[in-house]
């Protein structure tokens, strides 16, 4: 008989609070140019026990330089809904132990009178195979901006 693991799979949360950096997001002729968002996540991802490396974790700064290089290097998104679509995305295709993002991205200077206005949208691993599957079947392939970075 094995001795019993004491290590249960566990749901570890990386929490991102205020990720800042700009890129071009807008209907309006005067947003196509750079301007500053900011982003708050939770990723979740599952690992037993308590990992003792970071090859055994969602590796956090590798996940934030992924998403500013994206942000800074896109040419531009009309609605920010979009955008967060493409950063679910590749969050989902550039990190495979992730479970599930909880993403709100804001424009902090879309409205005059409001701090920052933006979304939130949660997706879990799954939501995004149906959301690939779906695209695929529909146009043959995903967005071919978020693809490539």
């Amino acid at each position: 008989m094995q001795p019993q693991s004491h290590a249960a799979s566990r749901t570890w949360e990386i929490v991102i609070d205020g990720l800042a950096t700009q890129t071009v997001v807008g209907i309006y002729d005067y947003e196509r140019a750079p301007q500053p968002v900011v982003i708050d996540a939770v990723l979740r991802y599952r690992h037993p026990g308590q990992p003792q490396d970071i090859a055994e974790c969602l590796d956090y700064h590798r996940y934030c330089q992924v998403l500013c290089a994206y942000l800074e290097s896109q040419p531009g998104t009309g609605l920010v809904e979009q955008l967060a679509i493409d950063l679910l995305q590749l969050s989902f295709r550039r990190f495979p132990t992730l479970e599930q993002v909880d993403l709100t991205l804001f424009k902090p200077n879309a409205v005059e009178v409001a701090r920052r206005v933006g979304v939130r949208v949660s997706w879990s691993r799954q939501d995004y195979q149906h959301w690939h599957d779906t695209r695929r079947a529909d146009q043959g392939q995903p967005r071919a901006v978020a693809e490539q970075a």
